[in-house]
């Protein structure tokens, strides 16, 4: 009998769901899914063009798997009618098409449960698993510009299609809306084989076939990804010449390392999640701080169960510490989800409310550090080991587009410190969908506007969406399990301090502050607005160089400061300090 497996597999996830399976209605008259019902499995191959899906067709279908392949069947049409045959003629049958989101997936659940729901299929139990080949991005056009003949996809086109699948793009998991049986991340030949292994009875799947589950699996793709991204960016490097921002000194050095400090900022897997209830709209309570208010019990406790979903999501060991917006009611959000994941808490200014006219009439009036971090704190220790990416909170009245710049800065400045670590940023809405929309490479540009309570967005090491505003996550929370192991404790040694206003006083502000730091303590499109001729000089570059300098910015990274330093002794910075001089 066809035996449906209770252990993960094949970097999958497997096994009786708590989720409905999506079993079809039988027919009327017809026999219910007993023992008389030949199991039969719908296999969904997913995957951008050029990631190995019809390779691996062809394998299952050497086995005697049926199949769809909309590149040879052409229409839609056509391919349903091949799915309904195969499940008439009660075969397992294997759909090859790229399914990179969810509602393309489904649209196939559909097709088959409807022919057993109407009697055009009977006497079949059907069972749904998906493949998904994560193949690299860089990979997949480099195979598709090389092969010839493709019935859908010519060399020309293949880098613009591919981008464009990759909008939007969305691995399979198991839920309501898509009740697979198994799903199974595809890394390398040897999973390939694997596959093929667990799949080569149609009439009876081998659930004995195990490996890694998927959250290892995607950090594995993640890190090929990115390995395939610097090969390619090295290679345009190579190939074309050097347009970078002409400042004095301008080396084709400076370029590399930058690029090199876009793949590092690009290379943390990144947890963005929105603070919990807040106490003022709940129950119109907020302890006498109206642009401060607290968080209820229930956001506490909804935080608290965030983290505890967190420990099983992460596919890379923990950043340090936990950042945190000033905000009371981040403070307590990052206590409690902190806490849960063994970290202490670091304050980040950079992830402020929006602080617009229409959010606040004056500069918001926030809790004193001391009180704030005592009382919101109690679980954890704030870590003051490192200075924060900006030293203040911003000014009111700040303008939104400014705010959106603030936000992505900070992201990325914190993603650049911590490359091959899992990052978790604690915000607010505004700062949780423009992070979402814009820091992935891809997935992003399609997320809503609206971010629940502790509402969580995930992105992989490799640039990927794999979550937007998501609060599902929360409902897999285990607290029976306790805190991760680890310690909340902060390290003893301390940058700097908190003073009034959540102003960062560094350790060292008797002596005499580095004006490469006060430059790069700014926000780099500030420094631009405010010295014309730097303005003119950065416009120069290609949109490429300046992203380039963009990260180099964020990151710090020593040449970009090399070059800050020589144009600041060729006089660019001092004439305009000069120019704006009462």
């Amino acid at each position: 009998s066809f035996s449906l497996p209770a252990s993960p597999s094949i970097h999958s996830t497997c096994g009786h769901s708590a989720e409905p399976h999506m079993a079809p209605k039988k027919a009327a008259g017809g026999a219910g899914a007993d023992k008389a019902d030949k199991p039969v499995c719908v296999v969904l191959l997913c995957g951008l063009p050029g990631s190995g899906k019809s390779t691996l067709r062809h394998k299952l279908v050497k086995n005697g798997w049926a199949y769809v392949s909309q590149d040879e069947m052409q229409t839609s049409d056509a391919c349903e009618k091949a799915l309904v045959k195969a499940l008439k003629n009660g075969q397992s049958c294997v759909v090859d098409r790229c399914n990179v989101t969810p509602s393309e997936r489904r649209l196939w659940m559909q097709h088959a449960n409807r022919a057993v729901e109407k009697g055009v299929v009977k006497g079949v139990d059907l069972h749904y698993e998906a493949v998904w080949m994560a193949t690299p991005p860089e990979v997949c056009k480099e195979r598709a510009r090389a092969r010839s003949g493709h019935e859908t996809l010519s060399p020309e086109k293949a880098d613009e299609v591919i981008d464009s699948f990759c909008r939007g793009m969305k691995p399979p998991e198991r839920s309501g809306q898509e009740p697979y049986d198994g799903v199974h991340i595809v890394v390398s030949a040897e999973d390939v084989d694997l596959v093929v292994q667990r799949f080569a009875n149609p009439a009876k799947v081998d659930t004995n076939i195990q490996l890694d589950p998927p959250a290892k699996a995607f950090a594995a793709a993640a890190v090929a990804a990115a390995a395939a991204t610097a090969a390619a960016t090295t290679e345009a490097e190579d190939a074309e010449a050097d347009t970078a921002v002409d400042l004095p000194a301008q080396a084709h050095a400076g370029a590399q390392t930058a690029a090199a400090a876009e793949v590092r900022a690009g290379s943390a897997e990144v947890f963005i999640i929105r603070h919990g209830e807040r106490a003022d709209r709940a129950n119109n309570r907020d302890d006498g701080w109206i642009d401060d208010p607290p968080l209820t019990k229930e956001g506490r406790q909804t935080a608290k169960s965030a983290g505890a979903a967190l420990r099983s999501l992460a596919s890379l060991p923990w950043a340090p510490a936990v950042y945190s917006s000033p905000y009371y009611r981040c403070l307590q959000t990052a206590n409690e989800l902190a806490a849960e994941l063994g970290l202490p808490v670091r304050v980040e200014p950079g992830l402020s409310e929006l602080c617009i006219q229409r959010i606040f009439d004056q500069q918001p009036c926030l809790r004193g550090p001391d009180e704030a971090l005592a009382s919101a704190l109690q679980r954890v220790e704030v870590d003051t080991s490192v200075a924060p990416t900006l030293s203040a909170p911003p000014q009111w009245p700040e303008e939104a587009r400014h705010a959106n710049v603030r936000v992505l800065h900070t992201a990325r400045a914190l993603i650049a410190r911590h490359p091959g670590q899992a990052v978790c940023l604690i915000c607010h809405s505004h700062s949780l969908v423009e992070i979402t929309r814009h820091l992935p490479k891809t997935g992003g540009g399609a997320i809503g506007s609206q971010a629940g309570y502790c509402a969580m967005s995930h992105i992989a090491m490799n640039g990927q969406l794999l979550r937007g505003l998501d609060v599902s996550y929360i409902k897999h929370a285990d607290l029976r399990m306790g805190a991760a192991p680890g310690s909340a404790l902060a390290p003893e040694t301390s940058a700097g301090n908190w003073m009034h206003g959540w102003q960062w006083q560094s350790s060292d502000s008797a002596q005499t502050r580095d004006p490469i730091d006060a430059l790069l303590d700014m926000d780099l499109d500030e420094v631009l607005t405010l010295y014309s001729s730097f303005m003119r000089l950065f416009s120069r570059g290609t949109s490429d160089k300046q992203q380039e300098w963009r990260v180099g910015w964020a990151s710090r990274c020593p040449t970009l400061r090399k070059k800050l330093q020589q144009a600041r002794a060729s006089g660019l910075f001092d004439i305009e300090l000069a120019s704006k001089a009462p």
